[in-house]
């Protein structure tokens, strides 16, 4: 919409200037100033066309490591959640998974561990939810270079029915991959 908005002004600019560079005469220097003002509005539609293509490409990133997110909580695979997060944050939860392992009788603690990023990074305490239903849909993504915030609302069935949330997920990005550094309602 903004490109086609910016392509139209350029048009009427080309027109408004053509038409007087004939009404005066023909003019060179006016004839001259229309090809350069077409070639700027050209290049500024450019401009606009790449700021366009990388804020979706950004945008992209964002929410693929929001479904893999959801996805990872979904199917309850720890492993793929702490892949998910902040490399510096998720480094202290399988440090602490690995020494639960340990010093657990039980075969599978990843069910304490999955609880765990319940409470700790979504501040959903005391319900009991469904992590199966979790789904999240992302409303509006700010960017500020490798930081970025996503308004966003999820939904879970729990024991009371439904959880229904606004949520702000705060993502950073390290090399390619955008991390999600925290949730909170």
């Amino acid at each position: 919409m903004k490109m086609n908005k910016m392509i139209a002004a350029a048009i009427i600019s080309t027109m408004i200037l053509s038409t007087t560079a004939c009404g005066s005469g023909g003019n060179a220097s006016t004839k001259t100033t229309a090809a350069e003002t077409t070639t700027t509005a050209s290049s500024e539609v450019e401009t606009a066309a790449e700021t366009q293509n990388e804020e979706d490409a950004v945008n992209a990133g964002i929410e693929a490591a929001i479904a893999e997110y959801q996805y990872a909580c979904q199917t309850s695979d720890v492993d793929a959640v702490l892949n998910c997060l902040d490399p510096g944050f998720s480094q202290a939860l399988k440090s602490g998974r690995l020494l639960l392992n340990w010093m657990s009788t039980k075969k599978n603690t990843d069910e304490a561990v999955m609880n765990t990023l319940v409470i700790a990074i979504m501040n959903i305490a005391d319900i009991s939810v469904d992590l199966s239903t979790m789904d999240i849909q992302v409303k509006d993504i700010t960017t500020a270079g490798s930081l970025a915030t996503a308004e966003a609302e999820m939904k879970l069935a729990c024991s009371t029915g439904e959880y229904k949330d606004k949520i702000k997920i705060r993502l950073t990005k390290d090399g390619d991959k955008w991390y999600i550094t925290g949730i909170e309602s």
